[in-house]
């Protein structure tokens, strides 16, 4: 039995899609198991050789496909929406995938402070680049489910920014954001683990929804 007629019979053969919200919410997951069930294994069962790069690809990987399933919360219930349902699923992800790394400044820190050669800085940034395109091709995959209506419209469409601005404003806009959001995960602002994790993730949420204001 597919997924769509599981849902007539739960509430009804007039409802054909979940809410925008719920939509968001299995799209996240549907990844978050796919990815942590991959990073787990690739830590298992991987030589330490290339272990790292397998971490970090699949963790990249979860972070860069789960904006795409937020879309359409944004869209129906606003930035508040967007931030409800991005902070704990963040929060859980990196909760469980403690190993690896989502971005390339991590990678170039660790060179400058001289934790790792600048090749495997070079390697592991490439690694991550390789998982960031990934996500757009598993998104897609996850879309064709069709959990929502404007899922099928996202499919069908090449992958675009959402910076409706000129490339070198788009670029600085980018940059200065990347920089605060680096410098505020570098800080400690509780001295609660999981209380940190969430003011932090809150933080990337909102520097987002700003970039869309």
């Amino acid at each position: 039995m597919k997924w769509r007629e599981l849902l007539h019979v739960a509430v009804g053969s007039e409802v054909d899609y979940l809410p925008a919200a719920v939509s968001s919410i299995v799209f996240c997951l549907l990844t978050m198991i796919l990815c942590v069930f991959m990073h787990k294994l690739s830590n298992t069962l991987l030589p330490s050789s290339i272990k790292l790069y397998a971490l970090d690809y699949f963790k990249c990987l979860a972070f860069c496909t789960y904006p795409l399933g937020y879309g359409i919360t944004r869209t129906y219930h606003g930035h508040i929406g967007f931030i409800v349902i991005m902070v704990p699923i963040n929060v859980a992800s990196l909760l469980i995938m403690t190993q690896g790394s989502v971005t390339p400044v991590d990678n170039f820190l660790d060179f400058i402070k001289g934790k790792q050669t600048l090749l495997k800085s070079v390697l592991r940034t490439i690694v991550q680049i390789i998982g960031a395109v990934s996500a757009f091709y598993l998104a897609q995959q996850i879309m064709m489910l069709e959990f929502h209506g404007d899922f099928a419209d996202i499919v069908s469409k090449a992958c675009t920014t959402d910076l409706k601005i000129s490339v070198a404003v788009g670029f600085f806009l980018e940059m200065m954001g990347t920089w605060w959001d680096c410098w505020w995960w570098s800080q400690k602002r509780s001295k609660y683990p999981h209380l940190d994790l969430v003011i932090l993730s809150t933080n990337t949420a909102l520097l987002v929804s700003l970039g869309e204001i």
